[in-house]
């Protein structure tokens, strides 16, 4: 398996949807989300104080819901394209999740992080090649963002507690987590702990 090396200035933290609608309190949120986001946020703070940025990205859709796409098709309840839009509660950051000027914010029409943003020109302008992902769902959002990354040619490693996902389609969150972070071990990049991460990087920033 790979071990990616952490260079401070080329790393950035990449959290994934810690919004209101899938961390808790609604029927889609993943169990473990607030623990995952929690964790994440201890990671955050050691990545801030040791040279790596921090960048949160969200899931929502404009008002007028003109940049649906075939999600319209996919996802077809007006209930779950209310709670994506942009202006609604459900589709806010979570209050939990610690988001400080430093970092940079941003908005993504598609599960896929890199499809209709700016999040690979800000990573390349400031010389980022390597990327932790965490947030939920791990097989939804995260995955397919984290393979994005990695077919861009970005060292990418997922957390295995920084990442929550809840029951989908018959298969219980538990093997959800499993099967997801198995597969991207084997074939995009590496699967990692918070506190394995939050130790390579002080590693790395002490020299």
């Amino acid at each position: 398996m790979v071990d990616f090396q952490i260079i401070p200035d080329k790393t950035a933290l990449i959290t994934i949807d810690f919004q209101n609608l899938f961390v808790e309190g609604h029927p889609i949120a993943a169990p473990g989300g607030m623990d995952a986001m929690n964790r994440t946020n201890a990671l955050a703070a050691a990545c801030r104080k040791n040279g790596v940025a921090v960048m949160h990205i969200a899931h929502q859709l404009r008002p007028d819901h003109s940049n649906l796409g075939v999600l319209a098709d996919v996802v077809p309840t007006v209930e779950t394209k209310r709670l994506l839009t942009g202006g609604e509660t459900t589709a806010d950051f979570h209050n939990g999740l610690d988001i400080q000027d430093s970092d940079w914010v941003v908005i993504k029409p598609r599960l896929g992080a890199f499809t209709g943003s700016d999040v690979e020109l800000i990573l390349r302008a400031r010389g980022i090649d390597t990327l932790i992902m965490a947030g939920v769902a791990t097989g939804v959002c995260v995955d397919t963002t984290a393979r994005q990354a990695a077919l861009l040619d970005f060292k990418v490693i997922m957390l295995s507690d920084g990442t929550a996902t809840s029951d989908i389609n018959g298969c219980t969150a538990e093997e959800m987590q499993r099967m997801t972070l198995a597969v991207f071990d084997s074939n995009f990049g590496q699967v990692a702990s918070v506190d394995q991460m939050i130790e390579k990087i002080r590693s790395a920033a002490a020299g």
